[in-house]
């Protein structure tokens, strides 16, 4: 990961959460890529989309918005 850009490691975890939306570091790593960057929103719509083709990937979501403070959306995932 030395040398790469936040947008280049953000796109790395990313393929990684698709392939296995469980991945808790994938997960972790992403979160507090979009937190150092101050804007959680842009994950939230994207792990929201890929609930929406992957049912698995709610936990995942439902992290997210645990983390961000939004503990009645996670309980709806």
């Amino acid at each position: 990961a030395w040398g790469q850009s936040n947008q280049e490691l953000k796109a790395r975890y990313l393929a990684i959460l698709k392939k296995n939306p469980a991945s808790e570091t994938a997960l972790t790593r992403l979160w507090e890529l979009h937190a150092a960057d101050g804007n959680t929103k842009p994950l939230l719509d994207t792990l929201t989309d890929l609930a929406a083709q992957d049912p698995t990937a709610h936990l995942a979501l439902a992290e997210v918005y645990e983390r961000a403070g939004q503990l009645e959306a996670a309980r709806s995932q």
